[in-house]
């Protein structure tokens, strides 16, 4: 099923490009058949970000490369939300070499990482007020993947969840395997939670990076 749905995946990005780029599509493949379709006004063709590319796994976390040749070949970016560091280091190694076998070494390239966040006055506060919703999201992603074993432990070490001095050490190593761009899903619980721990954000922990 994962390689089907993958060969699915790979059409429809190749379909996409192709309209963008000309404004008209007309495409027989496997799974899209379209004799005429118009995509107007035109457009300059948005960067194609494609994520995952790293299996939770209960003893070593490991690198999908199906995924990383979909994203060397047809994106302009990879957005994993799993993975340490060196992890990370390791995929964009292969997505060059790929790239370059794909003739898009020239092509613009960008790395970003896809994260929880939450930020609080200490670690412990950090992780009793997200416990609960790790718990529930984890054990979701684990079924949806039919593979890999995303634990709490694990998930507060891929996430940005912690006091400031703690995120902001999480984020230095991330930063320095080359992401460029940091998309964090915030945890809070309601607007004014939201807005509080992106100012403290703001103020604590982005001055490190800037």
């Amino acid at each position: 099923m994962c390689r089907i749905e993958g060969k699915i995946t790979d059409e429809y990005l190749e379909v996409l490009q192709k309209i963008f780029r000309s404004g008209v599509l007309r495409h027989d493949g496997t799974y899209i058949t379209c004799d005429a379709a118009y995509f107007y006004p035109r457009v300059e063709p948005p960067p194609i970000f494609i994520g995952g590319g790293i299996f939770a796994d209960p003893v070593e976390d490991r690198l999908s490369l199906p995924v990383l040749k979909r994203v060397a070949k047809l994106a302009h970016g990879w957005m994993p939300d799993w993975g340490t560091p060196d992890l990370l280091r390791q995929g964009v190694r292969e997505i060059k070499r790929l790239r370059e076998s794909y003739g898009r070494q020239d092509d613009d390239f960008e790395l970003s990482w896809t994260t929880r966040f939450y930020l609080a006055d200490t670690d412990e506060e950090a992780r009793s007020m997200t416990a609960r919703s790790i718990r529930g999201t984890d054990a979701v992603a684990n079924v949806i993947a039919k593979r890999g074993m995303r634990t709490p432990q694990k998930a507060y070490e891929n996430s940005l969840i912690g006091s400031p001095q703690s995120i902001a050490a999480k984020v230095a190593p991330y930063a320095d395997a080359g992401v460029e761009l940091l998309v964090m899903n915030c945890m809070a619980g309601d607007e004014r939670s939201f807005v509080r721990m992106m100012r403290r954000f703001a103020k604590d922990v982005a001055p490190h990076f800037t």
